[in-house]
């Protein structure tokens, strides 16, 4: 059986106090955050290619 739940804003209230993230959001950056996934999986999924480390 699989458990899933649904996000609120509340279980991304921290991001409001971490300096680096306000820094990112500022500047027109986003976040998302995957599940599932390896990096290199999330990157093939969007088309996208490793050009460094991983």
């Amino acid at each position: 059986m699989r458990c899933t739940t649904s996000a609120t804003a509340a279980d991304y209230g921290w991001i409001r106090s971490s300096s680096l993230f306000a820094y990112g959001l500022e500047g027109g950056y986003t976040l998302t955050l995957v599940r599932g996934l390896s990096p290199a999986e999330l990157l093939a999924s969007g088309g996208g290619r490793a050009t460094g480390d991983v």
